[in-house]
């Protein structure tokens, strides 16, 4: 599990994790764009480079959701870093449980928290990883279903099915060049070689008080 630490500074909890080449599925991902896409590391992949590593910073902002800009743009200057730096994990209730989709740039499609990203960053330009939650039948249950947890069957399609094509995308991003165009291919190929298993439908949810954000209110 990761370990979570408050930074007020960067506007919520920071949690720092390595990417490199001696975990498996790490090599493999490195290893297979390699192959498949050598333009895009520029010949710097290579099936048998040991020393490949990447520092990764993760941010679950402090405030609600619908503000993720305020948190986004003040850990950006506080970890001196770029719009471009960045990559945007959020649901999207037009995909299925599950699934994970790839997007540089473009309006945020009605997602509330990528508008507030998009207005304290003042542009569109940054990498986002989409995570289906799926869509529930009734359209008046959208703001229960995306705040209602996911109960154990979701949260294993989640572990099996997202945490590997996550870090394929992860991994692919990081490993080319910080071109939007590119790392948006490279993830693209990584979601090609992910699992087969098709996502499942979410169910009807529960009705569930509200309470106010803590780290794992933020579901990715």
């Amino acid at each position: 599990m990761p370990q979570w630490r408050l930074d007020k500074a960067a506007g919520g909890w920071l949690s720092e994790v390595t990417l490199d080449s001696s975990s498996p599925l790490v090599a493999e991902q490195l290893a297979a764009l390699a192959a498949a896409r050598p333009h895009l590391s520029g010949g710097r992949l290579r099936r048998d480079d040991p020393g490949w590593s990447r520092r990764v910073l993760f941010l679950k902002p402090r405030s609600y959701m619908n503000e993720s800009g305020v948190a986004v743009g003040k850990a950006l200057k506080h970890l001196s870093l770029k719009p471009s730096d960045c990559i945007i994990v959020h649901d999207d209730l037009e995909k299925r449980l599950g699934s994970v989709t790839v997007k540089v740039g473009g309006s945020a499609n009605g997602h509330n928290g990528t508008r507030s990203i998009i207005g304290s960053l003042r542009t569109q330009d940054f990498v986002r990883f989409r995570v289906g939650i799926g869509r529930p039948e009734d359209k008046s249950q959208v703001a229960e279903w995306v705040l209602q947890p996911f109960d154990s069957d979701e949260t294993r399609t989640l572990r099996e099915t997202v945490v590997p094509l996550f870090t394929r995308c992860m991994v692919a991003a990081l490993a080319v060049d910080p071109v939007f165009s590119d790392a948006t291919a490279a993830s693209a190929a990584a979601l090609s070689r992910g699992s087969s298993r098709q996502p499942s439908p979410r169910t009807t949810p529960k009705a569930s008080p509200p309470s106010s954000p803590t780290p794992d209110d933020v579901r990715l």
